[in-house]
């Protein structure tokens, strides 16, 4: 996700959101978010795979969700982008259990946790003085209730062209 505005409080936020491509087992779709008048907020990625829940694996995505018609997907710097590099600053770190409260319908950790904690990770005074302008959020396994999320890191790494902070 690239966020190019904060919205304010009583700002109205138009979601707009496609799939963009199909592929054996995984989907991608493109989000956009824009303020009553058009003005953009932010852009988003994201890829989606179905799972067969006895098996724990990734299937072949339905013809009912291959036939959905794609477009072209909305440009997004982030995204596939390589881990952020060992020498990166430590910024704040934070040790998590998963609680009931964290939990989708299929019993894990829902998706939106994943940043909610990264964030809780992020020290107050750190982020009074920079702005959150884009993430990337990799999931490599499941977490269930009572799991331990231990040395949660939160890292931050320079934008080169404008040196914004990442």
């Amino acid at each position: 996700m690239e966020v190019d505005a904060w919205p304010t409080e009583g700002d109205e936020i138009v979601v707009a959101t496609w799939p963009t491509r199909f592929g054996g087992a995984a989907a991608e779709r493109s989000f956009v978010l824009t303020d009553a008048a058009g003005g953009n907020f932010a852009r988003a990625s994201s890829r989606w795979a179905v799972v067969d829940m006895r098996a724990r694996r990734a299937i072949r995505l339905p013809d009912f969700i291959r036939r959905l018609p794609v477009t072209e997907p909305v440009a997004v710097s982030t995204g596939a982008t390589p881990d952020v590099p060992g020498g990166s600053p430590l910024i704040g770190e934070k040790h998590l259990q998963v609680r009931h409260t964290d939990l989708d319908v299929v019993g894990h950790a829902n998706n939106t946790r994943y940043v909610e904690w990264a964030l809780e990770a992020v020290p107050r005074d750190w982020s009074a003085e920079h702005e959150l302008v884009a993430f990337d959020v990799a999931f490599r396994r499941e977490a269930r209730q009572a799991d331990i999320l231990a040395n949660l890191e939160t890292r931050w790494r320079a934008q080169v062209a404008g040196a914004t902070a990442r």
